[in-house]
């Protein structure tokens, strides 16, 4: 489900709200749709994290600060850091 997703029905649920004549019904919509606006921001920030994760490791590839994983051929030359790949 995406953020906008959430938007859309947070405004759906407002739209309910606004055209019950039940104030109990009113309030229980309004209160989903602060629900909905809470999951779509919560989306968002998700996805934001996860771009500037995958951009820091972009960047650490393109200027050669990316490290290999540890493998049998480098750990076993002397004085090699295994995790920096010599």
């Amino acid at each position: 489900m995406t953020d906008q997703e959430c938007r859309q029905r947070a405004y759906e649920c407002v739209r309910l709200s606004q055209s019950s004549p039940d104030p109990r019904v009113r309030d229980k919509f309004a209160a989903l749709a602060k629900t909905w606006i809470t999951l779509a921001a919560d989306i968002e920030r998700s996805a934001a994290a996860q771009r500037a994760d995958r951009s820091r490791g972009q960047a650490g590839r393109l200027k050669g600060t990316w490290t290999s994983p540890p493998t049998e051929a480098n750990a076993s030359i002397p004085g090699a850091s295994p995790a920096l790949g010599h």
